[in-house]
């Protein structure tokens, strides 16, 4: 997008080995130094990637970028076409955007309770036995007054993503695609737990511990966990996040279900109930959120400007973000245009009227035809009011046009939530007296698609157009068409007045599940209520027996939801047209495993229990590429992949428990007594009072493990090539040998080891591990295998420092002369003459044909590298400025030590000082090191180079438009060298 140029402070390079080759042939020496600045992007109009089993395209706009080191945080706003839900509040930017700064963990977590599932006195069902011992407890359980789980976390940072939670035990339990993470509680109590450290298996740490609270009557625990800080261990960089309160404001959620008797065993007609009832709540959940306020960082900071005019339910609304280099000049100045959604159905509420619309983006102080998106949205259609609460508003019959799934589906007539059909299936009275509460609940293709994005329109004045269409599965009980959109078509024009696309992207789902079926049972269960009295002696003395019906407005237990929609496409084809030309089709086909459900005996839960499994789904099984030939398709290209499960696991997380049928026992008193009193329970009945089951999360990894691809000529052969991935360390589930096949006998295989795949416990090892710096290989071999014979291609080893900083020391290649056969090689987690991956892991030992190739010799205070040399060359220095954060100078035929003795390190470093200042306080090292090399540099902070100065003295000048883009390079005369202009696509007339 503009030109914010990326310091990469080290180049991790694959290494290429050749035999008889000497060792400068196997290296490359690290790259510290930036590119010379090129033109700046222009504004793009590029494929939108499509979540193919969900049918939602996933649209994000970058809008600027943090880079310190290692930390890189990019700064978008993204929007998921899968639909907007009556409920849905629109973000601080507008309705179905959300903006990503950083990262933020969301708390799955019961507001309503009292008790927190960490201290409980009972954890399982076994422990829940004899129930005499623990009644009181159970019976807060069964009636909302103490957790029934442990909280999940689910997180989003940096690269990566996932949920833990506490088993009942008090361990950390995590699933996620992203190997070797640490999560520790900081906070240490289990109680309320606000505050975890996630570390990545390259030393990035990420603290959490700023909450944002919801409450319910009076009972609040975090709904989200905000980044505080991200730190990188091996430097101490930080960046850091700051955060201002906002208004609270209320959502809630409405509660209804109906009854009815259609069964009594009569013993004395006293304390009856009625034969037909209706329960009718609505639960008011206070929202105490955060806004960002600011991002601090070495080279500058980023200020998020806010207003608090909005007119909708949340009070706050982003305005723009405006970035600042370290010497306080403002390198960009993003402003968010914005206007609302407006539906004046309720008279009542105003800001239930009001969803805060993002209509642009405008960019810095540039012409507005090159720096605006624009945005259209479906207005023939609006979303409802938000559910509100006025004493004039009958809240039964507000916001309640709505399907199974929560999309609007335009049934203004509905008086509740209680879907109609089921009720009437199941038996209810459909009479006007009993169903003031009932509702058509189905999709409506026609209004699902209220309120969402149709436009995108580009600083290119080219644009986007998205054709949706509902959510469609093979079979549902109440018809194909279900919640939510999928996208049909999307269309690329060149131009503003452009009638025809460009290009188009058509899709067609071949075969879609829904992942939670809707039928009788997750609405309505049955039960027996009734009257008992006991008397003191333990005799039971029955009154009245009702055998009950009841039907909820809402599930029984949780829908699944993939991408937010209920539906799974398995197969997909997706069908490409240029200029009005067939480009051919792709056919994708994906894992897809049906939610998993465990049975129990909870009837208000529809005696099932949805345990998620999303993380063995979606894995791409199948691709095939067709061109377009006289009118059919054929096959270019197909790719079949296989997974493998691993570290399995369905550790137990809460204790569910409910109020039994009443069968036998004192239990669920009618009238004054209400509930059982302790006083007076039977112990020969004790055991039926409740109902339990035990709560399981299933956790694991699904890695590939084989990769075929076959490539189809024209003459009618074809290619395969086949790639297997082993994991053979199960505890940190990195690829450990990669086998490429090309012929039936011809294999070449890429091993490679990680610090966890050693068993030392000290050393360099030892310390990689402790700092959780287990991404980098310590050796990568390649061996080939013919069938016959094992030998070594090559091998190189890394050896880093053995401190908590662990930065890189030393790298070594394999010299040897002639192939050597995989018995006579030492691997390095090895003992001898055992080739891998036979064996047992063993101390770092590495095979004695390695020989070092490069050092590196120095590092500054902030982990910059200052200085190596190649074995037996000189040394190549480097001085960084700008706080540690760029290098200012290379010098070749000097240690770091000499050279800094003729610079000033305040002056290079502050943000005061002048490009001109800094240029004269550089060329000291001209002066006095005169038989060395030395090449220095100026930066324009958080753009890019400003200038260079070769070792001879001769200067380059680069100039940035104020979009931070490359505009002019000059010679030291002032002489324009190269000259730059963007040209953008205008209207034609």
């Amino acid at each position: 997008m503009r030109a914010l140029y990326t310091l990469f402070l080290f180049l991790i390079v694959t290494i290429s080995f050749a035999q008889v080759m000497p060792p400068r042939e196997f290296y490359t020496n690290p790259k510290v130094i930036p590119n010379s600045p090129e033109a700046g992007s222009l504004f793009k109009i590029s494929d939108l990637p499509l979540d193919y089993t969900s049918g939602a395209a996933n649209i994000q706009i970058p809008l600027c970028n943090i880079s310190i080191g290692k930390i890189n945080v990019p700064i978008t706003i993204n929007y998921s076409t899968g639909g907007i839900k009556v409920q849905d509040i629109a973000s601080m930017v507008g309705l179905g955007w959300s903006l990503d700064y950083g990262g933020i963990i969301t708390v799955q977590d019961e507001a309503a309770t009292q008790f927190r599932f960490a201290n409980a006195p009972v954890k399982t069902q076994g422990q829940a036995l004899p129930v005499k011992n623990h009644y009181d407890y159970l019976w807060k359980i069964a009636n909302g007054y103490a957790q029934k789980e442990n909280p999940i976390y689910y997180f989003k940072c940096g690269k990566l993503s996932g949920y833990f939670f506490y088993d009942i035990d008090g361990n950390i339990q995590t699933c996620s695609d992203n190997e070797g993470l640490k999560i520790v509680n900081v906070t240490g109590g289990l109680t309320v737990p606000n505050s975890f450290k996630i570390t990545s298996d390259e030393g990035l740490e990420y603290l959490f511990n700023i909450p944002e609270l919801s409450s319910v009557q009076g009972n609040s625990v975090p709904s989200a966990l905000l980044l505080a800080q991200i730190t990188d261990l091996s430097s101490g960089r930080k960046v850091v996040f700051k955060y201002v309160s906002k208004p609270t404001y209320s959502i809630y959620v409405d509660n209804y279900s109906q009854y009815y008797t259609y069964y009594k065993v009569y013993a004395q007609n006293t304390c009856e109930w009625p034969d037909y009832n209706t329960f009718a709540s609505r639960t008011a959940t206070l929202m105490s959120t955060l806004q960002i306020d600011s991002i601090l960082y070495d080279g500058g900071y980023t200020k998020f400007d806010a207003s608090s005019d909005r007119l909708d339910m949340d009070k706050v609304r982003i305005t723009g973000i405006r970035q600042y280099a370290l010497n306080g000049f403002k390198i960009n100045d993003i402003k968010f245009k914005q206007s609302y959604f407006y539906n004046s159905e309720n008279s009542y509420g105003e800001s239930s009227n009001y969803r805060l619309k993002l209509d642009s983006i405008i960019f810095p102080e540039q012409t507005a035809a090159e720096t605006k998106y624009a945005f259209e949205y479906n207005t023939a259609v609006l979303l409802p009011p938000y559910r509100i609460a006025h004493p004039a508003v009958n809240y039964l019959d507000n916001a309640v046009s709505v399907d199974y799934w929560g999309f609007y589906n335009g049934k203004y007539n509905n008086k509740g939530l209680i879907p109609t059909e089921i009720a009437i299936a199941q038996g209810f009275n459909p009479s006007p007296i009993y169903s003031n509460n009932w509702g058509d609940r189905n999709s409506d293709s026609n209004y699902t698609s209220a309120n969402i994005l149709k436009k995108i329109i580009y600083p290119t004045n080219g644009y986007t157009l998205f054709q949706y269409e509902n959510n469609q599965v093979d079979s549902s009980m109440f018809g194909k068409v279900v919640g939510g959109l999928r996208v049909k078509n999307i269309s690329y024009f060149d131009q503003p007045n452009a009638i025809s696309p460009s290009s188009r992207r058509s899709f067609k789902y071949l075969k879609g599940f829904l992942l939670s079926a809707i039928d009788f049972f997750p609405f309505t269960y049955e039960k027996i209520k009734g009257s008992h009295q006991c008397g003191s002696s333990g005799a039971d003395g029955l009154v009245t027996l009702y055998y009950t019906k009841t039907i909820s407005g809402e599930p029984l237990g949780s829908f699944a939801y993939n991408n937010n929609v209920p539906v799974f496409y398995k197969e997909v084809e997706e069908y490409r047209t240029n200029n009005g030309k067939d480009n051919g089709k792709t056919f994708y086909d994906f894992d897809y495993t049906s939610p998993l459900y465990a049975g129990c005996l909870i009837k208000e839960y529809g005696n099932r229990y949805l345990i998620d499994n999303k993380w063995e789904q979606g894995q791409l099984a199948r691709q095939i590429d067709y061109k377009s030939l006289n009118g059919s398709y054929v096959a270019v290209q197909k790719t079949i992949n296989e997974y493998t499960k691993f570290k399995t696991a369905m550790p137990k997380m809460g204790l569910h428990v409910s109020k039994n049928d009443v069968g036998v026992g004192c239990y669920d008193l009618v009238g004054s007594g209400g509930e059982y009193f302790y006083s007076t329970w039977i112990d020969a009945y004790s055991q039926y009072y409740f109902a339990f089951f035990d709560a399981y999360k299933y956790i694991g990894s699904k890695k590939l493990t084989r990769s075929i691809t076959t490539l189809y000529t024209e003459a009618a052969d074809s290619i395969v090539n086949q790639t297997d991935y082993y994991y053979d360390n199960p505890s940190y589930l990195q690829a450990t040998r990669i086998k490429q096949t090309r012929s039936r006998n011809d294999h070449e295989v890429t091993f490679l080891a990680y610090p966890p795949d050693y068993a030392d416990m000290s050393g360099f090892i030892k310390s990689m591990k402790d700092a959780n710096y287990l991404a980098s290989p310590i050796e990568v071999v390649k061996y080939r295998d013919d069938g016959n014979n094992q030998t070594i291609i090559s091998g190189n080893v890394s050896i880093y420092e053995a401190t908590s900083s662990a930065f890189k020391r030393q790298d070594l290649v394999l010299e040897n002369e002639s192939p050597v056969p995989i018995a006579n090689f030492k691997f390095s987690n090895r003992a001898a003459g055992q080739a891998y991956p036979s064996g047992i892991s063993s101390a770092f030992s590495i095979d004695p044909r390695y020989k070092q190739v490069l050092s590196y010799d120095t590092y500054d205070n902030f982990g910059n590298l200052t200085s190596f040399h190649q074995n037996n060359n000189v040394q190549e220095t480097f001085i960084w400025g700008y706080k540690g954060l760029y290098p200012v100078a290379k010098i070749i035929g000097t240690d770091y030590n000499t050279a800094i003795q003729y610079v000033n390190l305040s002056v290079l470093n502050s943000p005061a000082t002048t490009e001109t200042q800094m240029r004269t306080e550089l060329n000291k090292l001209r002066i006095n090191l005169p038989t060395a090399m030395v090449s220095t540099y100026t930066y324009a902070p958080m753009v890019g180079i400003s200038s260079e100065t070769d070792p001879s003295g001769k200067t380059i000048f680069y100039e940035y438009d104020k979009g931070n883009r490359l505009k002019l390079i000059r010679d030291q005369d002032g002489k324009i060298l190269k000259q730059i202009t963007y040209q953008y696509q205008q209207p034609i007339n």
